[in-house]
């Protein structure tokens, strides 16, 4: 029986790819663009999704706390996570953390105030990369560098103060665009330089405060950044 196709049998049978098994669809389909969608869920992969943590707002205030917050496997805190605990040294229960809606405190915010004693890196903190509000690191009074927080680049505002023996902000060059109308630096008293800003615009900051940081030589990283009203 003849059908008025011509088949060539001089070609060996071949396996059938996901190409070919696209374009037979594409071939049966009545609309092109429910095709092209049947086409697509098949080879393209899945993108991954925020999942938000079951509390808008966490405040650590001990390493058992901190330990717990692990097996919700979620990574965006919705409202503001504050981590200031007599005990906390290691931040790695937090490493899938990617954002904080709201604001963000590691340590405390008021002067004259201490934090967070033995913690002396951020570490566990490598997965963030956002904060909608500001971020405040301050009176966190073991803390030796931010190297954690190198996969950040989104801040609203900005203030680092009180740290004894944090000695640079190398782990901030993430950082770019503008971060708001805020960045407060001072009394840092082993701060050298503010290599660790240089990523950050200066077009809405103009409320730029860096003073009383008895070590720092060189403010090259906020070259030409301020926008408005400060003191260096």
């Amino acid at each position: 029986m003849r059908f008025g196709v011509s088949v060539k049998h001089s070609h060996p049978l071949r396996q059938l790819t996901s190409h070919d098994h696209c374009l037979a669809e594409l071939r049966c389909c009545v609309s092109l663009a429910v095709c092209l969608a049947l086409c697509l869920m098949g080879t393209l992969p899945n993108a991954a999704l925020a999942v938000d943590c079951p509390s808008a707002d966490y405040s650590f205030t001990s390493q058992s706390e901190v330990d717990a917050f692990e097996p919700l496997a979620c990574d965006t805190v919705t409202g503001n996570l504050t981590i200031n605990g007599a005990d906390v040294t290691d931040l790695s229960p937090l490493q899938n953390l990617t954002t904080v809606n709201g604001f963000m405190f590691i340590g405390v915010f008021a002067q004259g105030q201490t934090a967070n004693a033995l913690l002396t890196n951020v570490d566990g903190l490598s997965g963030l990369t956002a904060v909608g509000s500001f971020l405040s690191i301050t009176a966190n009074t073991a803390l030796e560098n931010l190297d954690g927080l190198t996969n950040l680049t989104t801040v609203d505002r900005l203030f680092i103060s009180a740290n004894p023996l944090l000695d640079n902000l190398d782990g901030l060059q993430g950082l770019s665009g503008s971060i708001g109308d805020s960045l407060w630096v001072y009394d840092n008293p082993l701060i050298r330089d503010l290599d660790g800003l240089s990523g950050i615009s200066g077009e809405l900051l103009v409320n730029l405060r860096i003073y009383n940081n008895a070590s720092l030589q060189n403010v090259g990283g906020l070259a030409g950044k301020a926008g408005g009203v400060g003191n260096l």
